[in-house]
């Protein structure tokens, strides 16, 4: 299967990452949602920190970004390049415009569904932060 951003509109935009660049950064405001056409991205948490954390890698077909746009938060995580990386950019309003059109109840459903992976990915994050005092020995 090819991607082919020709098949999109003229908001789309093809957009080439180098290994090590970065996508987005984790807190940026959500200015659009990406399909990767080839390469692979990693999701990373606290990259800043001395052990950032991966939450995913993902490679063709798969999207990244969106949850920003559906919900309004903040980007969750950072998106970095692990090789050349091929993407389509889709923009904020033209996934509004998309959005827009979907059963009312439908996009109800979509908005849990990413406010409880946002929990989820929190509460992962937190957990594994914290110490395993269980585990501790004198």
């Amino acid at each position: 299967m090819d991607i082919n951003v020709r098949e999109y509109d003229n908001t789309f935009e093809l957009i080439t990452y180098a290994p090590g660049d970065i996508v987005f950064n984790e807190g940026e405001d959500g200015d659009a949602a990406y399909i990767i056409k080839r390469g692979d991205v990693e999701i990373r948490k606290d990259t800043m920190s001395p052990v950032p954390q991966t939450l995913a890698k993902i490679g063709f077909g798969e999207t990244f970004g969106e949850m920003a746009l559906f919900d309004g938060r903040p980007r969750m995580a950072s998106a970095i390049a692990i090789s050349e990386v091929e993407v389509i950019k889709m923009p904020r309003q033209a996934f509004e415009e998309r959005l827009s059109t979907i059963d009312p109840a439908m996009k109800i459903m979509v908005l849990k569904l990413v406010t409880r992976v946002r929990e989820m990915a929190d509460e992962f994050i937190a957990r594994d932060k914290d110490p395993n005092w269980g585990g501790w020995k004198k």
